[in-house]
Order: structure tokens, then C-alpha cells, then sequence
């Protein structure tokens, strides 16, 4: 599952990048590793893959999309609240998109309905409360249901409990100043791992650097690979659950 000395695009097969951006299908590197997990969890295989699976994928990544619609069809959600993508998604796919704000929109779907959710670099330019975000994600999730994305850190997270509020700014400058870039409202910090360990499932980092591992340490999350360009989380929902089920 390392990419670290990638030759060619896992999810395209190009052999060109230009700063570490897929040439052909336009993937950075943390479009690739999500791509690895996906097919470390058998969802690129149409052997492996349940049938009526339903997939919730939020601001659908590059290259990525053709490849889970060509295996899960119908079942394939692609959701992004930001018209423009929304508009250039829905003229060149066969499926709907859904224009869904988080977390309102999310409530139209009733708990334990979606088998996977995908989303990468996402939290961090919505509005409000990352943990009520979080929550109702999981909400919808079905049990033994997995929820696979990707959040940016703080370089010094250790030490910085996460900031929010970034849409309350007056300037884009403002947001850059504290949040790295101008559509960000959020910087993520320690406390990122200790409020997802309280929701009802597993959660695992899949993929990071060895200093990235010893940093982790304390707060006693699952880990697996190694020696990674970026980080991959994944959550599992519980079994068992007192949730309604559908």
C-alpha cells in the first residue's frame, strides 16, 4: 500500500506528475493513498463488493469517481454543496449529484443506510461544529459500515486543540493567517482523536509517517502502515448498535 516512491498513478496507471499531482487523472497523493484503502478493503472488487452496497462520496476525488460508479452503480452517491463542482459533476456523470449541506441535509437519510463513506479534505471548509459532523456521519452509517477520509492537521497538533470558527472571520487573510488557507474554518488538533474514539465504532489510522506513529502513541488508536506521504483515517461502525435499522 506505499506510494512513498510512487512510478505510476494507482488510480490511472500514468507514469507523469508534476508536484506530485497525477498528470492524466489530476489525483494528489492523498487521493492515491484513500485509493489504496478502498482497495485494501475490498471495494475496488466487484467479486468482494456487496451487492446494493450504498456509498455516500463527499466532494468526489479525482480520477476516483468512474471507477466506483463502473463497480457499485446505482448504490453511488456524490454528494458537494460548492455549485461548482456540483454543476461540472452532474453534466459528466450518469448519476445524480446531491447538493447536501453538512449537517442539515445529511438528516433526509435515516440512520443505518449507508455502507461507506468517502470523504478527503472536507471537514475543514464546513461550517460549525466538527464533532456534530462526525456524529451524524455515523449516524448514517450501517453497522460494521465503514467511514473512509481524511482530515489535515496542525503541524504541531500535539500541542493545539482544534481551532474552529473560521467562517466567523471578517477576511480571507484572517483565515489564512490561522487556518492555512482562505476557505478553511478549521485546524485540527489533539482532540480530533480523543472525541472520534467516543462514537459508536473503530477508528484506525491507516496510513502516516514513523514521527507521525510516536506522536500518536498516547491516545491508543489502531495503526497500520507506515513510511506515507499523508494520513488515512478509517472508522467502523459497531455491530451492535440501538440505532433503528433499515
Amino acid at each position: 500500500m506505499s506510494i512513498k516512491n510512487e512510478s505510476s498513478c494507482n488510480i490511472c496507471g500514468e507514469k507523469k506528475f508534476q508536484q506530485k499531482m497525477c498528470e492524466n487523472c489530476g489525483s494528489e497523493s492523498r487521493h492515491r493513498l484513500l485509493y489504496s484503502t478502498l482497495e485494501k478493503y475490498g471495494y475496488l472488487n466487484k467479486k468482494t463488493t456487496f451487492e446494493n452496497i450504498r456509498v455516500l462520496h463527499i466532494s468526489p476525488d479525482p480520477g476516483i469517481v468512474n471507477n466506483l460508479f463502473s463497480i457499485i452503480g446505482s448504490g453511488y452517491y456524490l454528494s458537494d454543496y460548492k455549485s461548482k463542482y456540483y454543476e461540472n459533476y452532474n453534466e459528466n456523470l450518469p448519476i445524480p449529484f446531491l447538493r447536501l449541506k453538512l449537517p442539515d441535509d445529511i438528516r433526509i437519510f435515516s440512520d443505518n443506510y449507508f455502507d461507506l463513506i468517502i470523504h478527503s479534505s472536507v471537514l475543514e471548509h464546513i461550517p460549525g461544529k466538527y464533532v456534530d459532523h462526525l456524529t451524524e456521519l455515523v449516524r448514517i452509517l450501517k453497522p460494521k459500515g465503514r467511514m473512509i477520509f481524511h482530515v489535515p492537521l496542525a503541524k504541531d497538533f500535539l500541542s493545539t486543540k482544534t481551532i474552529e470558527g473560521g467562517e466567523f472571520l471578517t477576511s480571507d487573510e484572517e483565515r489564512i493567517l490561522i487556518h492555512g488557507e482562505n476557505d478553511h474554518y478549521k485546524t485540527f488538533g489533539y482532540d480530533f482523536f480523543v472525541e472520534i474514539k467516543k462514537l459508536n465504532g473503530n477508528f484506525c489510522v491507516e496510513t502516516f509517517t514513523e514521527e507521525f506513529k510516536k506522536s500518536i502513541e498516547a491516545f491508543h488508536v489502531k495503526i497500520t502502515h507506515l513510511n506515507q506521504l499523508t494520513t488515512i483515517f478509517t472508522f467502523t461502525k459497531n455491530e451492535n448498535t440501538q440505532e433503528s435499522s433499515n
